[in-house]
């Protein structure tokens, strides 16, 4: 409540007379009156003729509002005090904001939405229209929940009749809610756009901000065919079909395009995205397993957060396997679009059954596709996005040790040869800093390297650059705020395999690798797959070729310290040595 001070000593036992337009009147104790009303005090304290007379008459209001007011500032604690309804609201409202009653105003707001639940849905329509006069924040906030509610509770054909009168904004902020249940399909959330249409006959700019809000990938053309003929009567709606098929179209042609062209339509926009690491294929028993496994870094961060020992995260399982079992493949992710190249179906140490296929998930429509396949059979070697395309470089195949790279323009869905590397070499890593991509260490059929080299898209050659401290294959590479950083991997000792525990750190400025000697890794691994997130290196499953076991781990190397921290991974998919990359998932990935 606003807290005026009196404006006359004399006022606390005076009243005031208010006049309606009709010339009937109602009275008021004068200090009280302007306690609550910026508007009387400021009359009061004039010199207006108002502030002798004590008279104020009112053009635009009426006797029912002003005996409201009346009863409203006149009423003790303990009283009730006066009725407010959605019927008489707008009308209350109105002689409050024109008398500057903001505390009675902020009070009403309140009032209003307590009483908006979904028992009394039917004064949804009221209520908009309160908020859209008065713009009553609270007032929205209680809508939007009640619609969610309705949305959970109400089969679909019921909740049509909480659109009518619906402002076209209030469907993004009812997407965006966080009671909107995630898990919703787009199918249904498409549908209730279009009933939204049909109840509201909107204008051009509201049609087509509702088409907005609808994420044509993760459509298929017949979840739209299905509503023409209820809409076919309605040009406007009819409009809107057209559109969103035109848009599963363009993005059935050309994904990347489209995702690239349309990202102000991003379902992230009013979904709750969740990074995550994506896990396929890998070895089951004695097989190369199809199986799909995912799990969110969220969870992986809490973990760690909340516990200083090791500690274990179960991973969700996906409904979606690989097209063919793979292991030992290229992997990346472009434009949120998994790709998966090469590998070999079964294991070999020579890539005798390597391929050259290549298949993409898209997460939005839960499906693999199958697109062209590169000009080299290849395994155990890097794939990478550089400029919005795929290199796929070195690897091994049946032939031996290659020293071939090759490009992917995703738009034309074509493999063109590019310069080789310098030498042969498969198991190696790679990254890209500064628009340029880095291959660094591997095998080149006889010994393990220490070579690094760079390639620059714009004079299409590779240079080399200085040399690892430590030679290493099947190791993790990662840039990290202008640093390259080499994780892990293995190297020959006295004839055996060890596995390598440093890490080393390349400045690309002045040419030089430096070794971090923070001995806390503890778990050496090789075969591990790296994921930035927060300027830390997410280093996904591995090997450990000192003891033949495989690590379902997720070790988190943070630069700015050089410390580790390690989650163990469990899944009842009991497959090992995945192939692993960085993704966004819908928040429906982890429902059961």
């Amino acid at each position: 409540m606003l807290n005026f001070h009196p404006v006359n000593i004399d006022y606390l036992t005076m009243e005031v007379t208010l006049t309606s337009a009709d010339g009937k009147s109602v009275c008021c104790n004068a200090d009280i009156l302007a306690r609550h009303s910026e508007y009387i005090a400021a009359m009061l304290r004039s010199h207006m003729s108002e502030s002798k007379s004590l008279q104020v008459k009112f053009e635009y209001l009426s006797l029912e509002q002003l005996s409201w007011i009346r009863d409203y500032v006149g009423h003790k604690a303990k009283d009730a005090g006066p009725v407010l309804t959605f019927e008489n609201s707008s009308s209350v409202l109105s002689t409050l904001d024109y008398l500057c009653m903001r505390d009675a105003m902020q009070m009403c707001e309140l009032d209003l939405a307590k009483k908006l639940t979904i028992e009394n849905c039917d004064k949804l329509g009221k209520a908009y229209e309160l908020v859209q006069k008065f713009n009553l924040v609270i007032l929205k906030k209680a809508i939007l929940q009640v619609l969610c509610q309705l949305y959970v509770m109400k089969p679909l054909s019921w909740k049509a009749k909480m659109l009518k009168k619906l402002p076209a904004d209030y469907l993004n902020e009812i997407f965006m809610h966080d009671n909107f249940p995630q898990a919703s399909e787009e199918k249904d959330i498409m549908e209730l756009v279009f009933k939204w249409l049909v109840f509201n006959e909107p204008n051009i700019s509201d049609v087509n901000k509702a088409v907005d809000l609808i994420f044509a990938p993760a459509l298929e053309l017949m979840h739209v065919e299905r509503l023409d003929c209820c809409i076919q009567k309605l040009p406007y709606a009819k409009n809107a079909s057209e559109t969103l098929k035109n848009r599963i179209r363009q993005f059935q042609k050309s994904p990347h395009r489209y995702l690239r062209d349309k990202k102000d339509t991003s379902p992230h926009k009013f979904r709750k995205p969740i990074d995550s690491v994506f896990r396929y294929g890998g070895i089951g028993g004695c097989c190369v397993s199809t199986a799909v496994s995912y799990v969110a870094l969220d969870c992986i961060d809490k973990v760690i957060a909340n516990s200083e020992h090791l500690s274990i995260l179960q991973c969700h399982e996906s409904i979606e396997p690989t097209p063919v079992p793979l292991i030992e493949c290229g992997t990346c992710t472009l434009d949120n679009i998994v790709y998966v190249a090469g590998g070999q179906s079964r294991y070999t140490i020579t890539g005798k059954f390597a391929k050259k296929t290549v298949y993409r998930y898209i997460p939005y429509r839960r499906k693999w596709q199958q697109v062209a396949a590169m000009n080299e059979y290849r395994c155990l070697f890097y794939l990478g996005v550089l400029n919005n395309q795929l290199y796929a470089v070195g690897g091994i195949n049946w032939t031996g040790v290659l020293p071939s790279v090759e490009v992917y323009n995703c738009d034309q869905d074509v493999w063109e040869k590019d310069k080789d590397l310098p030498y042969l070499v498969h198991e190696h890593a790679g990254c890209v800093l500064n628009n340029q991509l880095y291959i660094s260490g591997g095998h080149d059929g006889t010994d393990l390297l220490n070579d690094v080299v760079s390639y620059d898209p714009l004079v299409k050659d590779w240079k080399r650059r200085e040399s690892m401290i430590q030679r290493r294959s099947c190791h993790a590479m990662a840039s990290v705020n202008g640093y390259i950083y080499a994780v892990g991997g293995c190297t020959m000792q006295q004839g055996l395999i060890q596995d390598i525990k440093d890490c080393e750190k390349y400045d690309p400025v002045t040419d030089q690798w430096t070794r971090l000697t923070n001995e806390t890794q503890q778990t050496p691994m090789s075969c591990i797959y790296p994921i930035i997130r927060h300027n830390k290196i997410y280093c996904i499953g591995g090997y450990k070729f000192t003891n033949n076991q495989y690590v379902d781990m997720v070790s988190v190397f943070d630069p700015a310290d050089q410390s580790w921290k390690h989650v163990q991974l469990i899944s009842d998919l009991f497959t090992h040595y995945h192939q692993c990359c960085s993704i966004i998932l819908d928040p429906s990935f982890f429902v059961s």
